[in-house]
């Protein structure tokens, strides 16, 4: 990706940072979608006690949760398009993002869980 749609996904996820921070106890994760060609290298998202925690690469870190960013951005500008979706109770935020555009959406996490009834 080039370090225009870099800056433009800075805008989305600096909004979800901020947004994990208000809403703690809705929180439950970032899942980051890396992919080159038809490879997907998925990050995944987590806040704790300790703070934010990395898992990208099979490694599990702490970081600063004014550092997140940095290392999401220089990932970033070696792949060809990401996916970024924000889980919290109840609701998901999706931005995709490629060289040709920067997409937000919202879903409904209910939706996509089964429906079931009792009989």
């Amino acid at each position: 990706m080039n370090k225009k749609t870099v800056s433009k996904i800075n805008l989305f996820f600096s909004g979800l940072l901020s947004r994990m921070e208000e809403n703690r106890d809705f929180f439950t994760d970032i899942t980051i979608q890396f992919k080159s060609g038809a490879k997907i290298f998925p990050a995944k998202i987590l806040l704790d006690e300790n703070g934010v925690t990395l898992d990208y690469q099979a490694v599990k870190r702490t970081v600063a949760a004014d550092k997140i960013w940095d290392i999401i951005a220089a990932e970033l500008l070696k792949y060809d398009e990401t996916r970024i979706i924000y889980a919290e109770r109840g609701a998901r935020l999706v931005i995709e993002a490629s060289d040709k555009k920067v997409n937000m959406r919202h879903e409904d996490a209910l939706a996509d869980a089964p429906q079931t009834s009792v009989v």
